[in-house]
């Protein structure tokens, strides 16, 4: 049972289509706007609040007969979903190439680091958080 997870895992985050349209992230954001529970909506839909979550987490995907249920306790249609998600998907596109050689290089110099090193260099990076969020 513990391989068919790590398997369909896998293939969730291996598959590209999964990688540049995430239905999951759609639905917690259109959830969060407005304003229902993960408990709420799981209940309508006749699910889990943990298997929504992990919907929403982008760890399962949603059978189609449960993405029609969820857009309608949702109070969308499902292809609004796929709209807020391929918007989604854009957004994240243009934040991680804006950012990406920043990113590279800073994975590069992390990995060559000592062990200690790694562990203060990101307590560094919390504190100049930190300092960010006072200033």
């Amino acid at each position: 049972m513990r391989d068919f997870f790590l398997n369909n895992f896998a293939l969730l985050e291996t598959h590209p289509q999964n990688r540049l349209m995430n239905i999951g992230a759609a639905i917690r954001k259109v959830r969060l706007e407005k304003g229902l529970t993960l408990e709420a909506v799981a209940l309508e839909v006749g699910t889990y609040a943990g298997n929504l979550s992990k919907i929403e987490r982008s760890q399962q995907l949603p059978s189609l007969e449960l993405l029609h249920r969820l857009s309608r306790a949702l109070g969308t249609k499902t292809s609004e979903l796929y709209t807020v998600a391929e918007s989604e998907s854009e957004e994240s596109e243009e934040r991680t190439s804006e950012h990406g050689n920043e990113v590279i290089l800073v994975r590069r110099n992390f990995q060559a680091l000592t062990p200690k090193n790694r562990r203060l260099a990101i307590e560094f990076l919390r504190l100049l958080g930190q300092s960010q969020d006072e200033a």
